[in-house]
């Protein structure tokens, strides 16, 4: 891991290059958005001023980069990683430049002022969150004197990001009588056929498109929910199990460092919801991950059986992936050791095989247990 990281030097001007580059940029950026406006800069002090700061800032940067190649260089440094030799009756002021760190970026652009007028500007929020990212790094650095800084950087901009999407993703959470995206109406219409007599005081058949999402969606009918709590439901079972497949892959991987898996497992987080990632199709993700032993074959049969079941009530172009994923781990973690290839590979083609027959049978078994049939469709 050590040999990775930069040196001391090369980390705090690559810190002092982006901080001038986004200090330029942003001044820039932002003297156009004045004229879009219709601001005359000369005329106006508090654009000007905004402008104008961001300029001198962004020369400060540039004048503390040329600096680390004089013979100030180790004052310089030296004065920059001040927070980790802050005595340790100190460390709570790191936790709490963490807190705001993490919080500040999104808070900052929740204020209407702000959103509205400089939330437009793309590299005036690269250039707060980039500030907050420093701010916390120099907080993480008070707590934890033992991390690199850019691991700090990197842990910090992670958990930056990590809330920032979890507080966007929750405004779905709202009473707006109409639908909010694309097919959200059938979302609620299809889960309630799980509970047609409770709902509408007459059975209907259950649904047979995506049945493991509807299914999955149906709790709410269960008493009176209101449209909130149906549109809570849907993001609190999203939160749920696209954030499980990362520990679960977490699970599989030897990562040394308590730290390190943190921000790998954010990483693995952030890229997977950002995504569109069913989460009625992680679900059989996360089971193979977990149930997959080198050692105990029954057990992973059994997780590759009950994740091709639940892929049989999904969809088509899933019943393979089962035993697809508990082959992939098999090449990855199991040697060929002298075994010839058929031997080597005929597991895997089993669980392929098995997996993908066994999902058609339970899509034919939930089909019949549906009503389809009697209704005549």
């Amino acid at each position: 891991m050590s040999i990775l990281l930069p040196s001391r030097p090369a980390f705090w001007r690559f810190t002092f290059v982006v901080s001038a580059l986004l200090f330029f940029l942003t001044a820039f950026q932002t003297a156009e958005r004045a004229r879009d406006l219709g601001v005359d800069l000369s005329a106006s002090r508090g654009w000007l001023g905004l402008v104008s700061g961001l300029t001198l800032l962004g020369l400060a940067a540039l004048a503390l980069l040329a600096l680390t190649w004089s013979h100030l260089q180790q004052r310089i440094l030296s004065l920059a990683e001040l927070p980790e030799r802050a005595p340790p009756a100190f460390h709570w002021m790191g936790g709490i430049l963490v807190g705001i760190a993490v919080i500040g970026f999104s808070l900052v652009f929740m204020l209407p002022v702000v959103g509205g007028l400089l939330g437009a500007i793309g590299w005036m929020r690269m250039l707060v969150f980039w500030a907050f990212s420093l701010l916390g790094m120099l907080g993480f650095k008070m707590l934890r004197r033992e991390t690199s800084w850019l691991m700090a950087l990197i842990a910090v901009m992670l958990c930056q990001s990590t809330f920032h999407l979890l507080l966007l993703y929750w405004q779905r959470v709202t009473d707006y009588p109409f639908a909010m995206g694309w097919s959200e109406t059938s979302r609620f219409y299809q889960p309630s056929f799980f509970f047609s007599n409770l709902v509408y005081g007459e059975r209907y058949h259950w649904p047979i498109q995506n049945p493991s999402l509807h299914m999955l969606l149906a709790p709410p009918y269960l008493f009176d929910a209101p449209l909130w709590f149906h549109r809570f439901w849907q993001v609190a079972l999203r939160y749920l199990f696209v954030g499980a497949i990362a520990p679960a892959l977490m699970s599989r991987l030897a990562i040394p460092g308590r730290l390190a898996r943190w921000v790998i497992g954010l990483w693995m987080f952030l890229y997977l919801f950002m995504g569109p990632v069913y989460f009625h199709l992680a679900i059989p993700i996360i089971l193979v991950l977990l149930g997959f032993s080198r050692e105990d074959d029954r057990r992973t049969w059994i997780a590759v059986l009950l994740a091709s079941v639940w892929c049989g009530w999904s969809r088509v172009n899933w019943y393979p992936m089962p035993g697809i994923i508990a082959a992939l781990l098999y090449l990855l973690e199991v040697p060929v050791n002298g075994k010839s290839l058929w031997r080597y590979l005929l597991k895997q083609a089993l669980w392929f095989i098995v997996g993908t027959l066994v999902a058609f049978l339970s899509q034919r078994l939930y089909i019949a247990l549906s009503g389809v049939g009697d209704s005549g469709l």
